[in-house]
């Protein structure tokens, strides 16, 4: 009797928080339970969209202290960030971890950490001979909004050709970067890959 009980309070506080606006509308971005590495503890992320940029580790570097840049090629990159349009930047926790507030956005994943899902894409990649695994199979297994393919932004010349190479094509990065490819699939997953 009690569950029912409390499981009508949640309910109708749910009803009331809809209804003033303070949960996501159903057709907008949709609330995600997250795991993180660092805890037990789950909590509620947006998941990404067609608009999500994932930083990789020195991208992510680079833009936690964008405002100390003296570098002119870095101040180019934190630049070509700003100026690509997208709607938001996350981070998974693997490269997240040791930042200070303020930060790129953390990344939902659809499995846990600690998953044979996980383990297997980190494997999968390191056959491959894919640098900095777990980042990349953090931006595969991201928590996603109705199939969006987000995109992976990296400054590893290497790298962007080794995820693009296992999906069957000649690497686009050879002679130089490229705006961005297509989708590219590995392990079923599909990410697109910016190369700043």
């Amino acid at each position: 009797m009690i569950p029912v009980l409390i499981s009508l309070i949640v309910l109708a506080g749910l009803i009331v928080l809809a209804k003033k606006g303070a949960l996501p509308s159903t057709s907008g971005p949709r609330l995600v339970l997250h795991y993180p590495a660092s805890g037990p503890s789950p909590v509620a992320l947006i998941a990404l969209t067609e608009g999500s940029m994932i930083l990789d580790r020195r991208l992510a570097e680079l833009w936690q202290r964008r405002r100390s840049i003296t570098d002119e090629v870095e101040r180019a990159l934190v630049a070509t960030i700003e100026a690509s349009g997208t709607a938001e930047l996350r981070v998974g926790d693997t490269v997240g971890a040791n930042f200070a507030a303020p930060r790129p956005q953390q990344l939902p994943l659809s499995v846990k950490v600690a998953s044979p899902e996980y383990r297997a894409m980190v494997q999968a990649l390191e056959s491959r001979g894919v640098n900095d695994a777990p980042v990349v199979a953090e931006a595969l297994l991201a928590a996603t909004h109705r199939d969006a393919v987000p995109i992976f932004a990296t400054v590893d010349r290497q790298l962007a050709g080794q995820l693009v190479k296992p999906a069957g094509g000649d690497d686009p990065y050879r002679s130089g970067p490229v705006a961005q490819t297509e989708a590219v699939t590995f392990e079923g997953r599909k990410l697109r890959i910016r190369l700043l």
